[in-house]
């Protein structure tokens, strides 16, 4: 069972620099919350107002090769988290698109249908409704995976059990964000208070907790959201499942409705190979289908091994010194100096010098006596030798 956060923000960019900027951040927040332990993060844009082929799905999921610009040795932090946390290092890291609709009448609330073909770009769809009448009908008809309210802010509508429960038994989730439990003190008594009730009325089921980070400042890791859905009621095992079960059903079910026809036959256009294959390999092949992979934009750890930097694979290859081979292939009277010099400077240097060190050595031998024990000490010249027997001082 897998972490998730699904809701990093994704703005809209108007100039060049400011999509820079936005796709730098986008590339932080991935490598962060990959490195927190999270398998499977969506990028949500929000838009208002009509909707137009302008808003179809342009979200391209971050390479390999982005992520590891940033941490060349992500695989390495991240499997140690996924350790912690008990998750498999094997799942994939995945990427999904969202679009969140603030809708205010009913003519922006028409358009989120199940025929709009601008909403199947999208892997979720998410609507944000800012007054009673649309909440209600976010409730009862629209076709979207998740209603996400703002509760650090005064709710423009009044929430209502048996809407509530409408929504649930359509397959709609709730959402909660918890960027204002860090922000300041103020946010989180009102965001605590106004969740509470939506919080009890669900159980802890049907409901998931997203970042809404706009920086890295803002992300925390699987237990730190975990334990802050403590102060809202929770149990652990509900606070678990609001970042972990719950997202893994919505994605579930979203996913089949955009890739399935009426939720129940999936048409696929197979190649020659798969064709040619036999029912029995076709069929493996089945059971290893995931139903929560969008099919774009899941990364491996292991490939994020294989692309590791490159002095690490280097580094893997240098055999160690053999140093009996080395000693095997000294001479046996051992070496001189000439040895390791090219023959000219060997010459040269003797030549320029005209030092004899036998002479040298045959002095040495006979003006300086070895000491016999460790407390003899040799002669040393005197450093501050009598002049005439007398004191310098008189």
């Amino acid at each position: 069972m897998g972490f998730f956060d699904l809701n990093i923000p994704y703005p809209e960019t108007t100039t060049k620099s400011e999509k820079s900027t936005i796709e730098n951040n986008r590339i932080k927040l991935a490598v962060k919350a990959m490195e927190l332990g999270y398998t499977g993060i969506a990028y949500n844009r929000t838009m208002k107002g009509i909707m137009s082929d302008n808003n179809r799905c342009s979200i391209s999921p971050l390479s390999l090769s982005s992520l590891l610009n940033v941490v060349p040795f992500l695989s390495s932090s991240a499997k140690l988290h996924r350790e912690l946390l008990g998750v498999p290092s094997s799942t994939p890291f995945r990427q999904y698109t969202r679009l969140t609709v603030c809708v205010e009448n009913h003519l922006q609330a028409n358009a989120l249908n199940a025929g709009n073909p601008i909403l199947k770009t999208y892997d979720l769809v998410a609507v944000k409704p800012l007054n009673q009448t649309v909440f209600d009908i976010a409730c009862e008809r629209m076709a979207v995976d998740i209603i996400s309210i703002d509760f650090s802010a005064k709710l423009p509508f009044r929430l209502k059990q048996a809407m509530v429960k409408m929504a649930i038994q359509r397959g709609v989730v709730f959402e909660v964000s918890y960027s204002g439990l860090i922000s300041n003190v103020q946010l989180r008594r009102q965001l605590i208070s106004n969740a509470k009730l939506l919080i009890d009325w669900t159980r802890g089921r049907d409901i998931v907790f997203s970042s809404a980070a706009p920086s890295v400042n803002e992300l925390r890791g699987p237990c730190d959201v975990s334990n802050l859905l403590l102060l809202f009621g929770l149990s652990k095992e509900e606070a678990k499942a609001a970042i972990s079960k719950n997202c893994r059903v919505l994605l579930s079910n979203a996913l089949r409705r955009k890739q399935f026809h009426k939720e129940a036959i999936r048409v696929e256009v197979l190649s020659l190979n798969v064709a040619s294959h036999s029912k029995e390999a076709r069929h493996q092949e089945l059971l290893k289908w995931d139903p929560i992979s969008s099919g774009k934009g899941d990364i491996l750890l292991d490939d994020m091994e294989n692309s590791g930097p490159t002095s690490c694979k280097a580094s893997k290859t240098i055999k160690a010194i053999d140093f009996d081979s080395v000693l095997d292939s000294l001479p046996s009277q051992g070496c001189q100096l000439k040895d390791f010099l090219p023959a000219n400077d060997a010459f040269s240097i003797f030549s320029t010098n005209k030092v004899n060190f036998v002479s040298v050595a045959k002095n040495v031998n006979q003006s300086t006596p070895v000491p016999n024990t460790l407390t003899e000490q040799p002669n040393r010249p005197d450093i501050c030798p009598e002049q005439d027997g007398r004191s310098s001082l008189e």
